[in-house]
């Protein structure tokens, strides 16, 4: 045995084993080559393969004829084909190719470089036969055969070495095989297709008509410009392909000549008429200055100052003389009048004298120049008796407001406002709220409609410019405030007009705020020092009612379930909002819906309990509730409605309006909101007023106006605003944090809702009762969603069909009931018992009716 052994590893180092052995040889040996095949083919490191004719050779030999096999085969054979020729089993064929540099796997087959040469000249015949132009992966598909990423690695050595006579390029994301003779004749192609343009045109618009690739072409066209080969110039858009302009020379000296000529014509030029003509805001300044050396460049302008600056020199020193203004219209151009920042650089740093000063403000299409002169006038003449009068009335309203606990209190909580959220990051802003807002936030300022009517009295000229913009504000009108981002997003920000804005510009600041503190400040203290007895009403409710009230309101089923009926009621709009084919205008009902409903009733609650907390007379607010066109009853009992529980199953909300009990001195209504922000401060007032606002100017005395035609202005409410603006303030207006509607909270308010729908359902035969009470169960049970108001029989009916687990039976059975009642004629009582089984079934999908008479005869 152990001869045998030497024996093997002797052949082995040779190379082969001897195949004319003697049967007997054979026969006693039979089991040593046995073992020796099945060692090797169990042991990766055994180089001893035994082939299919019972012989043995080793894996250098084996690796040596597979490569002769494969030169023959023209570099290209598969594994099955080898192993059948080399008589070995195709896992040594396959062991081999995967331990050789000099072989690739492709699928099945096994390749070798002769293979690559091969079709490296089969490539170049493919170039010449195609114009020179032939896409990598038909190479690979129908040539070579083999995956991209090989194809691609081959051409790019052949390349390299020159055994193909192309280069690669990319087009239009595909690889492209090109020679040198096609990219000359592209280029030749694209140089006279832009030469032959002669206005601007965008780069891809070309490529389009000739089925070029940008990505190819703007390279070849940038290099042209630049070596002049195309005369004109490419504009890339920032970079972007798609936006690259090219724009001959031809159509530049014709922009220059038009730039010239406008600016030699007018004094001067803006980015808005360069626009006209093709010129880039970015290219104005350039194009004139080539010309015109002494022209100035501004942000959006290039003036001659001899043209534009001299005239309006004379004009400031005679306003500045007559301590007045001077409206810019009548000295400069409409055109230059439109960018603001221009037309302050040429006022306020060209024109006006070093030694001047003075203010410039824009609004409306309007720009005057206000003198510090006129500004020192209406500060030390007409300000301080506005200031007066209005600390007079101030203090005693904020005397009135306290309760006769604090009645000596100078820092009373009750007299402070909101601290203002969503304020610009200005100047302005942070000093008001660092230095000044202790004035505004506690005592508040003169009113800026009241302080513009008194500028105007003084200047006819300036009111005239103002009427010519827009009508003087009436003094009721809160919408026109000192700082408009006192106005939510969801209210309408209104100038007012150039007055108005004068008077923001160039008076609003801490000086005026201090005054006003100062002036209320020393107005309460001489009514303190009057009577130390004034105070305000006595609260009528002992403590024991107090406790009441305030426990029964903070119930869950009051506060708790308004909130959670709020946002019920919200999901309902925001699924409505995604339904195809619903019109905006039901959307919109939709909307006025909700916020005169559920939302009206969530703010009058609120607001009664907070005029409850801050002791405010039950004569100066009423928050009016009616149910179709009805005023409702007082609740009986000791609690006032306010605390009652919430009606989840309500079918219908009643209307909920704010209204002030006293009229104005002239005998107008009083405006509620408003006088909310006087009355309730500390941020209860402001926040308060916005939340009504919010509900839309259905709501509140004052929402809605009427025009000199007759017709009505209502002011528009906004869900959206609403619900995030009452999630933020809740605890700032009633001492108690918005409750949220969580999964869990969600799930408990569905089913309580569903059973109390469930038992009124039960207990009525009314046609109206069945087909609402059926509807909103319906809607709740396949959308899980809270539905109600006037549009139920309607809109939200039809909404209903169209889900899926609303069978057309039960749809049309529906339809009937709603037709009937919508009708003249009597439902029949099988209708109503149909439609009403439908309501109080568990799963509706699985509900079947029967047919019968819709009415009764």
């Amino acid at each position: 045995e152990s001869a045998t052994k030497d024996l093997v590893n002797l052949l082995v180092s040779r190379g082969y084993f001897h195949v004319n052995v003697t049967p007997e040889l054979a026969n006693e040996d039979n089991k040593s080559k046995n073992d020796i095949s099945k060692h090797s083919e169990k042991d990766d490191a055994c180089q001893i393969v035994s082939t299919q004719d019972g012989d043995v050779m080793t894996k250098d030999l084996l690796q040596e004829r597979l490569m002769e096999m494969l030169s023959f085969a023209g570099g290209r054979l598969s594994t099955e084909d080898a192993s059948t020729l080399l008589a070995v089993d195709s896992c040594h064929i396959k062991q081999i190719s995967n331990n050789s540099d000099d072989i690739i796997q492709v699928g099945d087959d096994l390749i070798i470089e002769l293979y690559m040469d091969r079709m490296a000249e089969t490539t170049n015949l493919q170039l010449d036969s195609s114009s020179g132009r032939v896409f990598v992966s038909d190479l690979a598909t129908c040539v070579w055969e083999m995956p991209i990423d090989l194809v691609m690695n081959a051409l790019q050595q052949r390349i390299a070495s020159g055994k193909i006579q192309a280069s690669l390029l990319t087009i239009s994301s595909h690889k492209v095989l090109v020679t040198p003779a096609f990219e000359e004749r592209e280029k030749c192609r694209i140089q006279g297709a832009f030469r032959a343009i002669t206005l601007p045109t965008q780069v891809d618009s070309v490529c389009q008509d000739f089925e070029w690739d940008v990505a190819y072409v703007l390279p070849i066209l940038k290099n042209a410009c630049q070596n002049g080969h195309v005369l004109g110039e490419l504009h890339d858009s920032g970079g972007s392909l798609a936006g690259a302009m090219y724009v001959p020379n031809i159509y530049l000296d014709m922009q220059r000549r038009s730039v010239d000529e406008s600016f030699f014509s007018n004094g001067y030029i803006t980015a808005q008429e360069c626009l006209v003509m093709g010129v880039l805001e970015s290219k104005m300044g350039d194009y004139v200055q080539k010309t015109n050396p002494s022209a100035i460049v501004l942000s959006s302008c290039v003036i001659l100052k001899e043209v534009v600056v001299s005239p309006i020199e004379q004009a400031l020193l005679e306003t500045i003389a007559s301590d007045s203004f001077l409206d810019l219209r009548l000295h400069l151009p409409d055109a230059i009048m439109q960018y603001e920042e221009d037309t302050r650089t040429i006022v306020e740093e060209m024109a006006l004298p070093k030694e001047e000063t003075g203010r410039t403000v824009f609004s409306d299409g309007e720009a005057l120049f206000v003198s510090q002169g006129m500004i020192r006038h209406i500060t030390k003449t007409l300000l301080p008796p506005l200031i007066e009068s209005f600390a007079k009335t101030r203090a005693k309203e904020i005397k009135s407001s306290r309760t006769l606990n604090d009645s000596n209190d100078k820092e009373s909580p009750v007299i402070q406002s909101p601290k203002r959220k969503g304020r610009k990051s200005s100047k302005k802003a942070n000093t008001a709220a660092s230095k000044g807002s202790h004035v505004t936030v506690q005592y508040g300022v003169v009113p800026l409609v009241t302080v513009a009517n008194a500028v105007a009295s003084e200047y006819p000229d300036l009111l005239d410019i103002q009427t010519a913009v827009s009508p003087l504000v009436d003094e009721n009108d809160d919408n026109v405030l000192w700082e408009q981002d006192e106005v939510s997003d969801s209210e309408a920000k209104v100038s007012g007009g150039p007055l108005y804005e004068l008077c923001r510009s160039v008076l609003y600041d801490d000086s005026f705020q201090s005054s006003c503190e100062l002036a209320v400040r020393a107005e309460l203290e001489q009514l303190d020092s009057i009577s130390h007895s004034s105070s305000v009403r006595s609260r009528k409710d002992g403590a024991t009612r107090m406790r009441s009230i305030e426990s029964a309101f903070e119930d869950s089923a009051c506060f708790g379930a308004a909130c959670f009926a709020v946002q019920a009621h919200a999901k309902f709009l925001q699924y409505a909002e995604t339904v195809p084919d619903v019109d905006e205008d039901i959307i919109l009902d939709f909307r006025e819906d909700y916020l005169a409903g559920c939302c009206s009733d969530f703010t009058g609650r609120i607001t009664e309990y907070c005029l409850f907390r801050n002791e405010i007379d039950d004569q100066v607010f009423i928050v009016e509730r009616n149910k179709d066109g009805i005023a409702t009853e007082a609740v009986e009992g000791d609690l006032p409605e306010y605390c009652q529980p919430v009606d989840i199953t309500a079918r219908r909300y009643p209307t909920t309006k704010l209204v002030c009990v006293e009229n104005t001195d002239s005998g107008e209504p009083k405006m509620p909101l408003p006088t909310l922000r006087v009355v309730l401060s500390g941020g209860v007032g402001v926040q308060l007023s916005r939340t009504w606002a919010l509900c839309g100017g259905r709501c509140y005395e004052g929402g809605i106006k009427v025009n000199e035609d007759g017709s009505e202005t209502v002011r528009q409410g906004d869900s959206d605003g609403f619900l995030s603006h009452v999630e933020e303030n809740c605890l700032t207006i009633c001492g108690l944090p918005f409750k949220k509607l969580d999964k869990k909270s969600e799930k408990q308010y569905l089913f309580t809702r569903r059973k109390a729908l469930t038992e009124q359902l039960e207990a009525t035969n009314d046609p109206n009762e069945v087909l609402e009470l059926t509807i909103m169960l319906l809607f709740q049970q396949v959308k899980s969603l809270v539905v109600s108001g006037p549009l139920l029989r309607g809109t939200i009916l039809t909404l209903l069909q169209k889900e899926r687990k609303i069978s057309d039976s039960i749809s049309k059975l529906l339809q009937d009931l709603a037709n009937t009642v919508s009708g003249d004629s009597k439902p029949s009582g099988a209708l109503v018992t149909a439609v009403k089984a439908c309501g109080l079934s568990r799963d509706i999908s699985k509900h079947t009716v029967t047919t019968f008479e819709v009415t009764d005869s």
